[in-house]
Parts: structure tokens; sequence; C-alpha cells
């Protein structure tokens, strides 16, 4: 008797973890929010200003452009340094998209990055390479990545 009853509580509390996480699971992929994950730029030297949830249908991002000097560039990384001594690595999907466009970029090109800041992180929308002319929009005027496919209303 006593076994039927612990192997119960053993069995009640598997399905209990199950159903949270399976909440978790759901609450995540239906929020709005853009969420921490891998494909983000990672700024070494930033300042901070917050900026609205990716599913706001509305332009309330400030736009920054900042101009500087590729210092390293390879199949997974874009690494450039600005005029104020700040650094910005483009990484993971964001370049991977970037080089699918055909975007390409040496060391010691000057580039233009145009952005926004979204928890602390900048956000890339456009690169452009000033020194060979080459330009790739990373994001859509809502800051939709460009990556990500159209979305469940297909427009």
């Amino acid at each position: 008797m006593l076994k039927k009853i612990l192997f119960g509580t053993i069995v009640l509390a598997l399905l209990a973890v199950l159903g949270v996480g399976a909440v978790i699971r759901t609450m995540d992929r239906t929020s709005t929010y853009g969420g921490q994950g891998r494909g983000r730029a990672s700024e070494v030297s930033a300042g901070n200003s917050e900026s609205p949830r990716w599913g706001q249908q509305t332009q309330a991002h400030t736009l920054v452009t900042l101009t500087g000097t590729v210092t390293s560039v390879n199949e997974n990384a874009l690494g450039m340094k600005f005029t104020d001594g700040s650094t910005l690595v483009i990484e993971n999907r964001p370049w991977w998209f970037a080089q699918e466009q055909k975007f390409t970029a040496q060391v010691g090109d000057q580039v233009k990055v145009t952005g926004f800041w979204y928890d602390g992180t900048f956000e890339t929308s456009k690169i452009e390479n000033v020194t060979n002319g080459k330009t790739v929009q990373l994001r859509d005027e809502y800051g939709r990545p460009g990556w990500s496919g159209r979305g469940r209303r297909g427009g």
C-alpha cells in the first residue's frame, strides 16, 4: 500500500512539473517580447535607452547612426570601433543575414551602423559600408528582423 502511495505521489509531481513547463513554454511562444536569445548585437561600451516591445506596430524607437571602422570580420561576427572609442560586435543571426544579403566588409573599412537601444542592447537595423558602397537593411521600420519571416499575417 505504501508503494502505491509513493508511486502515485511521484507520478503526480512529474505531471505537475510537465504542466508548469508547458504553461511557461506557451507563454514564451505567444509573447510579443523580443527575448534575450542568441543573434543579438552585443555592445561592449554602451549607454542605455529603453525602446518599445517588438510587437508594437509604431515607429516608437529612436534610431541612432554610429560611424566607425571595422576592426575584425569573420563568418560569425563583425567588430567595429567608433570615433568615441566605443565598440560594437554584430554577431550570429544578424551578421549571417547580412552576409546572405551579399554584404561584405574588410578590416579598415569605414561603416555607418543605424539601430536602436532595446533593453540596454544596441539592435542594428542597417549597416552601410562607406568604403565599398554596400548597404544591408537588417530590420524593418518597426524593428522586426528581416530573417524572422513575415509572421502570422503573411504581409
